[in-house]
């Protein structure tokens, strides 16, 4: 349109048209994974189309900017809703007493596979000087993670069970089922289910906001803070580690019950809101002559965003009705990554606006805090009780 964008707005754009269209997916899909044996074919197919995307990003080397672009569109888009299938075997091969446990080893032992992952994939471009590799090198890595992706899926997928679903309503399209299937659950979860209604809602603000933190806080530590690719890969591998031990910390902290679920998470939440707040430009804290500090909030990240991760999948599981495992889940990717277009939106204007990166980034300390005090006003112990 001859508007000139800065280079941090574009990938916040990007990322907003995914997951605009991740939202159509999960309206699409997600309520037909509870019928018959759908769930397992649906997630092998979101996997394959989500792998391959990735993988072709090794082939974009001096190409224009829009081809891997599209390529990580539709890869983000089959990465949600594969996330979908995941999360619905949970309460159906688990049971509630083991909600917590359980989803807590799968989340962890995510975190540490995508540790293991890049520094498979990445570290050998450490220490080459970055106009030596280049975007080839990078363009690689990244191919190579969606073969990881692809073949880690593959064999995960070989020992998860088949779960039988409801039967499937005899005349009903395959197309216009899901939409009508959600439109029934809006509904049904404003009249019935306020509870279920209450952590959505609060679901939707903080998790916004904690994912626009991790898609900017790469691009904010390469403007801002001037940090290298060593440095960036670094800061990666770091949070992906402390995740995997907050996620292990988080469930031990709360099966030795020294607080709840809900309080754990809003605990998390409201010591994850701390980054971008001090990422404001008043405040000398990030810099390029202290990345250490940036390095210590990465590990508080790391070690809250992990256990939050974990903890909230499980919270879920109390406010769905049996049967209806997938289509709920598909509600709670919406209020996820099907709605966090708005954070990166958000950040994108203020940059374009302002010229500021660091007052992009501290908006999302509002998403965190907003989405906090609503998730204290939910109570789970009613809502558990209204699904049964």
């Amino acid at each position: 349109l001859g508007a000139k964008v800065n280079y941090a707005s574009v990938f916040a754009y990007l990322v907003s048209i995914s997951v605009g269209l991740q939202v159509v997916a999960f309206v699409t899909l997600g309520p037909l994974a509870d019928y018959e044996h759908h769930c397992k074919s649906l997630l092998k197919w979101s996997t394959a189309v989500g792998s391959l995307m990735l993988a072709l990003v090794a082939f974009c080397d001096n190409v224009p900017w829009e081809l891997p672009g599209a390529l990580f569109v539709i890869g983000n888009v089959a990465f949600g809703i594969s996330t979908v299938f995941y999360n619905g075997y949970l309460p159906k091969i688990t049971t509630p007493e083991s909600y917590d446990r359980v989803g807590t080893k799968g989340v962890a032992l995510g975190f540490l596979g995508g540790q293991v992952c890049l520094f498979l994939m990445f570290g050998p471009l450490l220490g080459i000087p970055e106009d030596e590799h280049c975007l080839l090198g990078l363009s690689i890595g990244i191919g190579m993670t969606g073969l990881w992706w692809a073949f880690f899926g593959a064999l995960s997928l070989r020992g998860l069970p088949d779960v039988e679903g409801l039967k499937w309503p005899e005349g009903e399209s395959l197309f216009t089922f899901g939409p009508k299937e959600v439109w029934k659950t809006i509904t049904h979860i404003r009249s019935e289910l306020p509870e279920t209604g209450k952590f959505l809602l609060a679901y939707f603000v903080f998790s916004d906001g904690n994912s626009t933190i991790v898609d900017t806080v790469l691009v904010f530590a390469s403007e801002e803070l001037c940090m290298t690719f060593d440095d960036t890969i670094t800061l990666l591998i770091i949070v992906e580690m402390f995740s995997a031990i907050g996620a292990f910390a988080g469930e031990r902290i709360v099966r030795a019950k020294l607080v709840s679920t809900k309080g754990m998470v809003t605990i998390n939440i409201g010591v994850i809101s701390l980054l971008p707040l001090l990422g404001h430009p008043s405040l000398p804290i990030f810099s390029s002559e202290y990345l250490e500090t940036f390095f210590i909030a990465a590990i508080v990240f790391g070690l809250n965003n992990g256990s939050m991760s974990a903890l909230t999948r499980s919270l879920y599981t109390r406010f769905i009705p049996k049967g209806k495992e997938h289509e709920y889940f598909g509600f709670f990717e919406i209020t996820d990554k099907g709605t966090s277009w708005l954070g990166p939106l958000i950040v994108g204007i203020v940059v374009d606006a302002t010229g500021s990166l660091r007052l992009g980034f501290f908006s999302v300390f509002f998403f965190m805090v907003i989405g906090g005090l609503l998730l204290w006003r939910v109570d789970v112990d009613k809502g558990a009780r209204t699904v049964g």
